[in-house]
């Protein structure tokens, strides 16, 4: 069966290459194996795989997806896909790629800003924002010269993305690092500056993350008790 080809974009890294020809390699097999009729993994606009082998194959794509489309036409390899007679048994298998692409592109898209502001800068930015914003239970509003109130609140969510990964789930140095460069594509050296900060200040994230998942049960509670209350009455 003749294939359309993902077409990765010049002057990508070997690593970024190889990544969006396993992408490729990746899909067309899920496919393969599906009896090129893929869509009968698509459940509510959800994945579900009972064949361990298929599911990490699309695992691996999803973990992927945002640097396959930064490096490579990914929708134009998808459109070229609607012209061939097994489209309609593999459409929504499809549109899940879209969907997924679309999702996963917010946090790269999100932290583009990243390179548009002198290193020492985001570095001294991101350490202060740490302590003003993160570390503080109480954050408050403090000014940083060239970079907007906004982009604190991104620089911000950042962290707390990292601080679930490394400190809530325990992931450790090498899989955050790959984790977090599949999710926001970025430099080294940025992922860097947030790991020292979050391990010089486990201990005391961990308590905080504690405390906020008791002060969220506590709602929940609230929540139930107050209906039972009102059941009652």
């Amino acid at each position: 069966m003749e294939r359309n080809g993902l077409l990765a974009n010049n002057k990508i890294s070997e690593r970024e290459l190889e990544i969006v020809k396993t992408f490729e390699k990746n899909f067309w097999e899920i496919l393969r194996m599906s009896d090129y009729k893929a869509n009968q993994y698509v459940k509510d606009e959800q994945l579900i795989i009972d064949n361990n082998e298929i599911g990490n194959l699309a695992t691996d794509m999803l973990d992927n997806i945002v640097i396959v489309s930064l490096n490579a036409d990914l929708e134009g390899f998808l459109e070229k896909l609607e012209e061939e007679p097994y489209f309609k048994d593999n459409n929504l298998f499809i549109q899940w790629i879209r969907v997924c692409k679309e999702e996963r592109e917010y946090a790269s898209e999100d932290i583009k800003f990243f390179k548009n502001i002198e290193w020492d800068t985001l570095r001294t930015t991101i350490k202060h924002c740490f302590e003003y914003y993160v570390l503080t239970t109480n954050p408050y509003e403090k000014e940083f010269e060239g970079v907007s109130k906004e982009q604190l609140e991104i620089i911000a969510k950042v962290a707390f993305t990292l601080i679930e990964m490394i400190v809530v789930y325990n992931y450790s140095y090498d899989a955050s690092k790959k984790r977090s460069w599949q999710m926001f594509v970025w430099e080294e050296k940025v992922f860097e500056v947030y790991w020292e900060l979050i391990e010089k200040n486990r201990d005391k994230l961990w308590k905080n993350a504690v405390m906020q998942r008791i002060l969220n049960l506590d709602k929940k509670v609230n929540a139930i008790s107050n209906k039972i209350i009102k059941f009652d009455e």
